[in-house]
């Protein structure tokens, strides 16, 4: 199984309310698939394999604003993991392959 990690990199213009209601639906679709901010504008997402890939960029797809850019790109693990800060913190991998802990399950 092949590890991969999947960026969501986006512009989307949040000029008016129209455009704010379409920005905030996209982030609130993003969380609701399980991704992650990495820092403004760019989220992740650990994806088990590569073949789940085009499955997540079509989902990524379905909740993606009219206007404004999205882009989505995937990344083997070793090579995300090579990622450095050159200014501020430091990307803290464990969060990238912390187990999940499901909120409201049940017993």
């Amino acid at each position: 199984m092949r590890e991969t990690v999947a960026l969501v990199l986006f512009d989307i213009p949040t000029g008016d309310r129209a455009m704010r209601r379409q920005y905030t639906h996209f982030l609130s679709g993003l969380k609701r698939l399980g991704y992650l901010m990495l820092q403004e504008s760019v989220y992740y997402k650990l994806l088990t394999n590569v073949s789940t890939f085009s499955t997540e960029q079509r989902a990524v797809q379905r909740i993606a604003p009219t206007e404004g850019t999205v882009q989505f790109l995937p990344i083997p693990l070793g090579t995300f993991k090579k990622m450095t800060a050159l200014t501020g913190r430091e990307f803290d991998m464990e969060r990238l392959t912390a187990p999940i802990i499901e909120v409201g399950g049940e017993e």
